[in-house]
Parts: C-alpha cells; sequence; structure tokens
C-alpha cells in the first residue's frame, strides 16, 4: 500500500500524471487522501471537515521502448489465461521463423561431428561469485559428463573480479589473479591434455568477464548473453552440479541434442498435427532434474495441493508452478487439461508462460530471443533478481504466451558453501496470502 500525501498537488489534474518510482514489480493499491485548503493565511481548516480518500489498483512494471507503457491498466490474472495463447501464438513471429543464413550453415561444417548433430551451436553463460567448493564440483560434474562437447565457448561471469576494467580476458590469465577460477582452469587443462584427435573434440573457448563490484544477478545475466556469439545459449550458476549417479553421457547427449532441437526445430511444426499447440515455437527449455532437482525448490510448496494451483492467490503465484507440478505427477492429465500442459516431444512437457514462470535455474534459449524478451528487463530491473521482474509484471511475460518445455533435466542444485536457510526464501515457511 502507497501512501501519497497531497503537499505536492495543487490541483486535482495534477493526479493524472503521478509519478512513482522505485515501486517493486506487481500488484499495488494506491490510497490517495485529499483535504481542502483555501490558500488563506491563517485559515483553519474545521476538524470536521471531510477527508476525501480514493484508492485505486494498479500494475507496476518496467518501462521498455516499444514493450510497455506508463499507466498499464491492471488486468488480474485469471485461471483461464491460457485460453488466449493458442490463437496468439498460431503464427510465430518471424525472426523465430527465419532460416538460418548460409554462412551459418557452412561454418557449421567444420566443428566436431557432436555439435553439428545439435539443432544450433550453443555457449554456456556461467555466473561465478563465491567459486569455493560449489563451484570446484560443479565444473568437476560438467565435465566428467562430457558437457563441453556440445558446447563452443564458456563464457565465465566474475562477481568483484581483480580488474579495474571489464574488458574480457583469458581464464589463465583471471586464474593467475583470482583462486576462485583455479579449479576451472585445472579441469579444463587436464581435459584438453587427455583428448583425442581421433575422437574429433575440441575444447570449448573459454572467456572470462567480470565486474570489480557485485553486480548481482541481473546485470551480470545481460552481460554473459550480450557477449554470446553463438545460436543458442545456456545458463548455469555456480552451485548446480550433474548428479553422476543419476546422469549419464548418454543421457546428456540425449538431453541437449533434444532440447537443441526443440529450440531450433527442422521443421515449424511440434507436436501432434491434430493438437491445438502444433504450431508453436519453445522460448525456453528448462533444464533443473525432474528426479533430483536439489533444494531450495519452490514449487514444492504446492506438492499435495496441484489441484489448488489454478485458482489460489498467493505470493509465489501459484500458475507459474503448473509446470513443474506437472513434472512430479505420474499422470499430469488428471489434474491439469491438455491445453494447460501438453507433451511436445517425448519425454517433454510443454505449457504457457501463464502456467510456467521465468526461473534462473538452468536453462536453454535462443540469444536472439533472449536478447529482445529478457535481456531488456535485466537491464532495467531495479532488483537486480530478474525472476520478480518478469513474473510479476503479465505484460513482459504471462500475455506474451511464450512456450516453455521441460523433461527429465540435468543439473541438481547443491549449494556446500551456504546454509540452506539463507539460500532461498523458499527455504522458510510460506504463509499463505503474504
Amino acid at each position: 500500500m502507497f501512501d501519497v500525501l497531497s503537499n505536492a498537488v495543487q490541483f486535482s489534474g495534477a493526479l493524472d500524471n503521478l509519478q512513482l518510482s522505485s515501486v517493486p514489480y506487481g500488484e499495488h493499491d494506491l490510497r490517495i487522501s485529499v483535504h481542502l485548503d483555501t490558500g488563506q493565511t491563517g485559515h483553519n481548516i474545521p476538524e470536521t471537515e471531510p477527508v476525501v480518500a480514493t484508492s485505486t489498483r494498479f500494475l507496476a512494471t518496467p518501462i521498455i521502448h516499444g514493450r510497455t507503457s506508463v499507466g498499464t491498466t491492471f488486468t488480474p490474472r485469471h485461471a483461464q489465461d491460457h485460453l488466449k495463447c493458442p490463437f496468439k501464438s498460431s503464427q510465430p513471429p518471424s525472426h523465430l521463423a527465419a532460416r538460418r543464413s548460409a554462412s551459418k550453415l557452412f561454418s557449421r561444417a567444420y566443428l566436431p561431428l557432436l555439435q553439428q548433430q545439435m539443432g544450433g551451436s550453443l555457449s554456456v553463460g556461467v555466473l561465478v561469485h563465491r567459486g569455493q567448493k560449489s563451484f570446484a564440483n560443479s565444473v568437476q560434474s560438467w565435465f566428467d559428463r562430457n558437457i563441453h562437447h556440445y558446447m563452443e565457448e564458456m563464457i565465465i561471469y566474475l562477481q568483484e573480479w581483480p580488474f579495474s576494467d571489464n574488458t574480457p580476458r583469458e581464464l589463465v590469465e583471471v586464474a593467475g589473479q583470482d583462486l576462485r577460477l583455479q579449479a576451472l582452469l585445472h579441469t579444463v587443462q587436464t581435459h584438453h591434455s587427455t583428448h583425442s584427435p581421433r575422437l574429433k573434440l575440441r575444447m570449448p573457448r573459454v572467456v572470462v568477464i567480470g565486474a570489480p563490484m557485485q553486480v548481482n544477478i541481473a546485470p551480470a545475466f545481460a552481460r554473459l548473453v550480450e557477449t554470446c556469439t553463438t545460436e543458442m545459449f545456456m545458463f548455469l550458476e555456480e552451485d548446480f552440479v550433474i548428479n553422476q549417479t543419476l546422469v549419464s553421457k548418454a543421457d546428456v547427449k540425449e538431453t541437449l541434442m533434444e532440447a537443441t532441437h526443440l529450440l531450433m526445430p527442422p521443421s515449424s511444426v511440434l507436436g501432434s498435427k491434430t493438437h491445438t499447440q502444433q504450431q508453436v515455437h519453445v522460448n525456453v527449455v528448462r533444464l533443473r532434474s525432474k528426479t533430483l532437482p536439489g533444494v531450495p525448490n519452490c514449487a514444492n510448496h504446492w506438492r499435495g495441493r496441484e489441484k489448488d494451483m489454478l485458482s489460489v492467490r498467493s505470493s509465489d503465484i501459484a500458475n507459474h508452478k503448473v509446470l513443474e507440478a506437472a513434472q512430479w505427477l505420474q499422470h499430469s492429465t488428471d489434474v491439469f487439461s491438455s491445453d494447460v500442459v501438453w507433451k511436445c516431444q517425448n519425454k517433454w512437457l510443454c505449457a504457457w508462460s501463464t502456467h510456467a514462470g521465468w526461473t534462473n535455474n538452468p536453462f536453454m534459449a535462443k540469444t536472439e530471443w533472449l536478447l529482445n524478451a529478457i535481456v531488456p528487463i535485466a537491464r532495467v530491473d531495479w532488483t537486480r533478481r530478474i525472476e520478480s521482474a518478469v513474473n510479476l509484471s503479465p505484460p513482459l511475460w504471462d500475455e506474451e504466451c511464450y512456450v516453455i518445455a521441460s523433461g527429465e533435466g540435468l543439473f541438481t542444485h547443491k549449494d556446500e558453501d551456504r546454509i540452506l536457510e539463507v539460500q532461498s526464501p523458499c527455504a522458510s515457511p510460506r504463509i499463505e496470502g503474504e
């Protein structure tokens, strides 16, 4: 609730152009109280003089040129919001349907065989801050499961890095100045020395970027995507490992191959020709493990209450957790209809953005789409967390009718450097209605 005192407002018409700043994203009640002031010195308003008070509901959204505007009308969410998405998304945007240029196809012929089999070229962006035990374990698990075989480049964003400028640098240079990257350098050098020319494999190029201070996730994420030179981008944070008991090298290959073909399909049609979502194009592929997601996991708040997710309003937007719930349900169709969540490829489930919120957990997406849809938000997000800025702004997410895919996944959250209670608000009990 925001109270606006009228000492700076002299005419009622000024209320039509009232400016508020630093307002958190989401839904708000604005209360305006106005009282009579005659403007005459020494004139006291009787205590019985009524105070005129009014309130209005508004939605705070970031202002992005061509996307949103000041004064966006508040539109409450409804359980049936997804019904408009099939109609809206029946014809994909031209930039998503465009064919790859001849030069890109030509250059792909010189990539290692595994990368040629992917739907497109891939970069992995990694956000590093602590660079302690969690990051060392993550790096070891990624390379032991050969994830580097499928990427052309790895971009590391190092918070509080040891340089005064933000010029991209080679891994060996930064690791020589900052011990947080020693584990990565050792792992890269070890795998590089054991590569066999017979297998036609090569190490991805590794570039390190950063800032001399802690800038939080939003600016770091934006710069990682802007630095990317490939068609697709995978985002990882330093504390997501690949559980090597659960995930094999074959699982990594299958998952990444299918993920790239979801994002860059060989044809414009996905799924069954009889399905209402047959012409949709996947925008985001989630890669957090279905079997072992790790903790904290915000979606767990709704286990056993899945039927409530389409109607209950809560602080974590129940609708946005539907895709996660569908993954753990043995028969998701018993709870969610096929126009809410549907099978889009093999073991993959898809949902509209109305029922699958944006997450900073591991994912893949087309670089071009991220530059158009998410990076502009990250650049103006004063909270510097991205997730709340996107999910609490329906014009930027729900109403865009993006398509999100989720499958078996690869990555488990395993933070060994901090206690659980400080890792996420989800680690503490939630109070309904907060």
